[in-house]
């Protein structure tokens, strides 16, 4: 198989130079011939996609004042924070944590309401801002943090209305945090759940806290719509959401390339986020297709993408560098 024509010349260099595991590669292409056997419709595939570009023109005007913070607190589950962290963190590493163009944000995830009690305790309340996810009902975490918010910025005398954004997914009723949002009249959003696991996909959180910190959507929108296209038409070899977010901070920063070759450590969580997404659209209902009409067999690339992705991204890197370098 390593001898197939097939097999461009590029990608047996690879593999002959011992930078892939020739066994999980193995593994992996097996795994992408019996996962591309089950037919998808490209609807569903991508449908955050679809969804965020006829829905792009309302999801920065109503963070734009959260822009004026020194700091932005978001608290949430675990899960709820993952596709919102990664932006945040490959954002601020661009531009630095205290640049002063922008506000710093901190997430806050543990269960316990007192450790929130004590963090807002040490901050300038004034020059910060509140974002509250919701997405269970019966979870209590997130309505005991918003009752500590009033709490401090009543006592603060700071408008609630502007400080606290709170976010709820569509369609579902909240008994412990309606009431509230209703009485102060605070700001709610209501996000889409696009996949099984929701928060691995992007959405109106991360994009709209990623505007607040100097992430623009529209370039995104930008960047996803490229990356769609490439994705249909066999050019691209990656997840669309981690592609996206390459393409978009690409388009912010031009030196993006220098700066990935020359800082592999903070590459890393880029890498391995992505090797999550490509696994999770490697799901039953989200297998990715390829035209037929390729010359090269789609398990192929799936094998060789998910194996990349599987080491250590710096190391891959390294070795492949000094790998061209010798030839």
């Amino acid at each position: 198989m390593r001898n197939n024509p097939l097999f461009r010349q590029d990608m047996r260099l690879v593999l002959d130079s011992d930078i892939l595991d020739w066994s999980l590669f193995l593994r992996n292409y097996a795994k992408a011939v019996q996962t591309l056997q089950t037919p998808i419709i490209h609807s569903k595939k991508f449908s955050c996609f679809s969804y965020l570009w006829s829905n792009s023109h309302n999801l920065e005007d109503d963070a734009e004042h959260f822009k004026e913070f020194r700091t932005i607190l978001v608290a949430g589950r675990l899960e709820d924070l993952a596709g919102t962290q990664c932006i945040v963190d490959w954002v601020q590493n661009f531009i630095g944590k205290h640049h002063k163009s922008f506000p710093e944000v901190h997430f806050i995830s543990h269960p316990d309401p007192e450790l929130f009690w004590e963090m807002i305790g040490t901050l300038d309340l004034e020059q910060t801002g509140f974002v509250v996810i919701c997405s269970n009902p019966s979870d209590l975490f997130p309505y005991l943090v918003l009752l500590r918010c009033l709490e401090f910025l009543k006592s603060a005398d700071c408008s609630v209305q502007k400080h606290i954004m709170v976010w709820a997914p569509k369609g579902t009723e909240f008994p412990y945090i309606y009431p509230i949002v209703e009485s102060f009249r605070l700001n709610i959003q209501h996000y889409s759940v696009f996949t099984p696991k929701g928060s691995s996909c992007f959405n109106e959180i991360s994009l709209s806290i990623g505007n607040m910190i100097g992430f623009h959507f529209n370039l995104f929108v930008g960047g996803a719509k490229k990356t769609c296209q490439q994705y249909f038409h066999h050019i691209l070899k990656s997840p669309l959401e981690g592609a996206a977010l390459y393409t978009t901070l690409k388009q912010q920063y031009p030196n993006l390339s220098h700066w990935i070759w020359n800082n592999t450590r903070n590459f890393e969580p880029l890498a391995q986020w992505i090797q999550w997404m490509w696994k999770d659209t490697l799901a039953q209902n989200y297998s990715p297709s390829f035209p037929k009409h390729i010359l090269h067999p789609p398990p192929f690339y799936l094998g060789f993408t998910t194996t990349f992705w599987e080491k250590k991204i710096s190391q891959t890197f390294f070795f492949l560098t000094i790998s061209l370098m010798k030839i």
